[in-house]
């Protein structure tokens, strides 16, 4: 089935492939961060290591099939080339319009050859669904003001019961929520929420409107604020790096997508701080003396 790039994407994909794909996906993801990560450690020739791992950087995309991955990857490498200076030469604004048009004609490309799409109309429309956010947004909104007329959620914090719970198999948790994306197309549906295989593109600003009411207009920008604030405080070029990331994807997907790598910063912003705190309790003997 890997034979075929972006084979996740057909609607002909078995059940049983697309739940080993899943592990295949996390571990792409996983594969990303430390040949990037890799990269950061690096002091010099940081070009040389960049094409020695970059055979498995292009199976870690391959593998994945999905545009996030190489999306990650891309913007990983330029956070990374612009902590190291390089672009101290070039306009800001230019390396980030040269990033966004290599991402736009990967994307552009992606509909063509793999989803096969042809009509403008479906492009538009795929492009819409994958990149735009304020129908989803609008449409909690439209719950929260009539909720006789349509209910996402069947009672407040539910999908943030999946996250917490996120490693719980429903295997033993049969009555386990669902993440937020099968709650929002259940409702657009006018379905009963299920797991359906597919779901509309969500973020945590309109799951936090739809886990908190009104109070989520505040908390849903503040918790990717905060994430870049902790990795501020860090004196840790990957931790940054990783900050910058998990903070865009909270605004752009939710977090089940993005699990893996949320966990990953979790553990190194934790990491940092232990080894911050026993670098000052190894100098206050020091200054004491």
């Amino acid at each position: 089935m890997y034979l075929d790039y972006g084979w996740v994407t057909s609607i002909d994909a078995e059940p049983s492939s697309l739940e080993f794909h899943v592990i295949v996906a996390i571990f792409c993801q996983l594969s990303i961060l430390s040949a990037v990560g890799l990269l950061a450690l690096a002091q010099r020739q940081l070009l040389s290591r960049f094409v020695l791992i970059s055979p498995w950087l292009f199976a870690a995309v391959y593998l994945n099939g999905k545009r996030y991955i190489f999306a990650i990857l891309v913007i990983l490498l330029w956070i990374l080339v612009a902590q190291r200076g390089f672009f101290k030469r070039f306009n800001t604004l230019i390396t980030g319009l040269i990033l966004f048009l290599v991402l736009a004609f990967f994307s552009f490309g992606y509909q063509i050859f793999v989803r096969e799409l042809r009509d403008y109309s479906e492009i538009y429309q795929n492009a819409r669904i994958d990149y735009g956010r304020d129908a989803v947004v609008k449409m909690t909104i439209y719950a929260e003001l009539h909720p006789t007329r349509m209910e996402i959620l069947d009672y407040r914090g539910e999908s943030l019961i999946f996250w917490s719970t996120l490693i719980v198999p429903r295997e033993l948790w049969p009555d386990k929520p669902y993440p937020y994306s099968q709650y929002f197309t259940s409702a657009m549906l006018f379905i009963s929420p299920r797991i359906l295989g597919w779901g509309m593109t969500t973020s945590w600003l309109e799951e936090a409107i739809a886990n908190f009411s009104w109070f989520g207009f505040l908390l849903g920008p503040l918790l990717p604020a905060l994430i870049c604030r902790i990795g501020d405080v860090r004196n840790d070029r990957f931790v940054r790096m990783l900050s910058v990331l998990v903070a865009t994807l909270f605004l752009t997907v939710q977090l089940a997508a993005f699990a893996s790598i949320a966990a990953v910063w979790v553990l190194m912003v934790c990491w940092a701080w232990l080894l911050k705190k026993r670098q000052t309790e190894v100098q206050e003997p020091v200054i004491a003396q």
